[in-house]
């Protein structure tokens, strides 16, 4: 931090304030690469915020990431001395030519640094002008520097495409090659939930409420956006069971259940019961996109048609949000009632996000055409993929592709039935060539004990003999 006559250990005391809660690393954007009078406006406007009302930690780092660049663009010039035409520039740094960014996503990004950056300099036009007003109570006011500077408007809705959703054959195709047992569970409990990131990573070991329906089929029931600005609903856990089991076993205190279901195994958090963050969670599906489903590709012991839906899965996006939309896409087409897709998904009544999946994704007709053609699976067939297998005998709920129950060992497939019993033939063939060797050996044996018997008779001095001298003697039995 630059020292430009402040008093550091204030400004660092309230930088500590300002960034309670979040990663380190935003609390050396503010001290490292900001300069002190700069970073003492910014704490002090966070602190306000989280005194006036309830914010999110996401809220907090994207005020954080908005004003360090734009103060970093301008080579820490003096924020109260930002003018409109800095603003601008910043803002243009956004715009990307189409033939870059086909569907505008670079417009999201030009529209959050807008609303930061309106909200920051309208707390500084009220701090300049000693107007004591709250942040949330002057929606309406518009500070001088940002008159005429407006919101874009983007025609696409949605940064995703139906393309870059993931289907079920995709889940099956990543769960069958992920070694990561963690991984694994998150990635099924978003497609059960259509959680947000920050709600699922949330969620407690205790948090899982297990059932047994009138069926005896298992599930469970989670409640999710409790500590969060969102709306809280309880949502059943399905196809994610035998990968939520299989996580519980491997998790290091999962028999806590005040214990984080998705817990950081990082050094630093090793005994300390803190939760995965969202960015963690998505440096994993990085790091398997980049580095682990590549290498598959080189696998001698890989089929083709295999490595040919890896190849399709890696041209997808691979982040903790698409997992959201593509589960809400699915639920859409089983629920058909917008009602209840905006409580499933935990939006507000006022929410606009339910007619991205009842308007842009609900073009089914082409779908259906396949479908009919048996181009493509109906969707009942596909959605059988990741339907556990229930265990008939303890009613466990299995993985897809598991050919024995994890509880009871009970055959689950004919494949696995077939394999029991040319084992069991196996055994048997066994048992009855070590009975005839057995026989066989006892046969010899009861012939030399005659021939020892013999022996004796014939010359009664022998029996004071051991037999083992016998084999080596001129008495031998060979």
């Amino acid at each position: 931090m630059k020292n430009n006559g402040f008093n550091n250990v204030e400004i660092r005391q309230r930088i500590t304030e300002a960034t309670s809660g979040l990663n380190n690393h935003y609390f050396t954007m503010m001290a490292k690469r900001m300069s002190a009078s700069n970073a003492d406006l910014l704490a002090r406007f966070i602190i306000l915020n989280r005194k006036n009302s309830i914010i999110a930690i996401n809220t907090i780092k994207i005020y954080i990431d908005g004003i360090v660049y734009l103060e970093n663009c301008h080579k820490h010039k003096d924020l109260d001395k930002i003018d409109r035409n800095d603003i601008v520039t910043f803002l243009d740094s956004y715009r990307k030519p189409e033939t870059v960014d086909l569907l505008h996503k670079w417009i999201n990004t030009y529209n959050i640094r807008l609303k930061t950056i309106f909200k920051f300099f309208r707390w500084l036009d009220n701090l300049k002008h000693d107007r004591l007003v709250t942040i949330t109570t002057t929606e309406g006011m518009v500070p001088p520097i940002m008159m005429g500077i407006k919101r874009l408007k983007r025609k696409e809705k949605n940064s995703y495409q139906a393309r870059d959703l993931w289907t079920h054959e995709d889940d099956a195709v990543f769960l069958k090659y992920c070694e990561d047992s963690r991984l694994k569970c998150y990635h099924m409990v978003a497609r059960d939930t259509s959680g947000r990131p920050h709600e699922l990573l949330k969620l407690r070991v205790g948090d899982i409420m297990w059932q047994i329906s009138g069926t005896a089929a298992q599930y469970a029931e989670v409640t999710i956006g409790k500590s969060c600005k969102t709306v809280p609903r309880t949502v059943p856990l399905i196809n994610s069971i035998p990968f939520v089991k299989d996580w519980i076993r491997e998790h290091p205190t999962g028999n806590n259940r005040n214990s984080f279901l998705f817990i950081s195994r990082e050094r630093q958090s090793a005994y300390r019961n803190i939760p995965l963050i969202s960015m963690s969670v998505a440096i994993m599906y990085r790091q398997q996109k980049l580095e682990f489903f590549p290498r598959l590709l080189t696998n001698p012991n890989i089929s083709e048609k295999e490595k040919n839906k890896i190849r399709i899965l890696l041209d997808k996006p691979w982040n903790p949000y698409v997992r959201r939309h593509s589960s809400l896409t699915e639920i859409w087409k089983l629920l058909k009632s917008e009602q209840a897709l905006r409580i499933h998904a935990g939006w507000s009544k006022t929410s606009k996000m339910v007619e991205i999946y009842t308007h842009e994704f609900v073009n089914e007709s082409s779908q259906l055409l396949l479908q009919a053609r048996g181009i493509i699976p109906a969707d009942a067939q596909e959605n059988d993929i990741l339907r556990p297998l229930q265990c008939p005998g303890c009613n466990e709920s299995n993985k897809p592709e598991s050919r024995f129950c994890a509880k009871c060992s009970m055959v689950l497939t004919y494949d696995a039935y077939k394999e029991t019993l040319e084992k069991e033939k196996h055994r048997e063939s066994e048992l009855k060539d070590l009975k005839e060797r057995l026989e066989v050996i006892q046969e010899e044996q009861n012939q030399k004990f005659n021939q020892i018997m013999v022996l004796i008779q014939q010359n009664p001095k022998l029996v004071n003999i051991k037999p083992e001298v016998l084999v080596t003697s001129k008495y031998s039995l060979a």
